[in-house]
């Protein structure tokens, strides 16, 4: 039985992120930074380890 496909992730303000959403990543030692975009939606990514994460969304 295959498992039913999550829902799409809302943004804070509501609206499903999506292919040219921008977004903000936020570290202690470089703090926010505000300057990407979507670039793909639910991708699929395989690690060097083997370990696979699915249904991502990839910015850059």
């Amino acid at each position: 039985m295959t498992p039913p496909s999550p829902p799409p992730v809302a943004s804070i303000d509501g609206e499903y992120i999506g292919f040219g959403h921008r977004f903000c990543t936020g570290g202690m030692a470089s703090g926010e930074m505000c300057r990407w975009r979507i670039v793909d939606v639910r991708d699929d990514f395989r690690y060097g380890s083997g370990a696979t994460i699915r249904n991502a969304n990839r910015g850059a």
